[in-house]
């Protein structure tokens, strides 16, 4: 019996090249795999590290604004303190014992010194008249003595 030599199939002759496409693909794949698994602890590693810092931050702005608050309620005190112990020195060196502090934002009601200048002008004003009257009738009475004496 003769043997003939048969050719393979076309697929048993690739078949070789198939597997070591299909272990290249697999090895592509876990290569892509890994560097997919290492982007993602490194992306989880710089997470934590954020979470870790925004905590910090949080927790200094927590103190932060609790030594604003005892800064602001100590400030408060002090001025508290500040304005009655100037109430007492007020108090002790006026005549009376419970002087009342005004707002220097406001205008007084009647002014602390008296106007000398106005005083002057008022003082004028008013005894000019005076005097022509006390003149005026002192000259009506000469005249009421001595009617037909010329004046002058």
């Amino acid at each position: 019996m003769t043997k003939f030599w048969r050719p393979k199939p076309r697929w048993e002759r690739s078949t070789p090249q198939i597997g070591q496409v299909i272990s290249e693909l697999a090895r592509g794949a876990r290569q892509q795999y890994q560097a997919a698994v290492d982007d993602e602890n490194r992306y989880q590693t710089m997470l934590n590290g954020q979470k870790g810092n925004f905590q910090q931050l949080a927790g200094k702005r927590d103190q932060y604004n609790t030594m604003m608050t005892a800064l602001n309620k100590t400030q408060e005190l002090y001025q508290t303190l500040y304005q009655r112990a100037h109430e007492q020195a007020l108090s002790v060196s006026l005549d009376q014992p419970d002087a009342v502090i005004s707002d220097p934002a406001v205008p007084p009601e009647r002014p602390a010194k008296p106007n000398k200048p106005m005083l002057w002008i008022i003082v004028v004003g008013a005894g000019h008249p005076g005097l022509f009257g006390v003149d005026y009738r002192r000259c009506r009475a000469e005249q009421c003595r001595h009617p037909h004496e010329p004046t002058g």
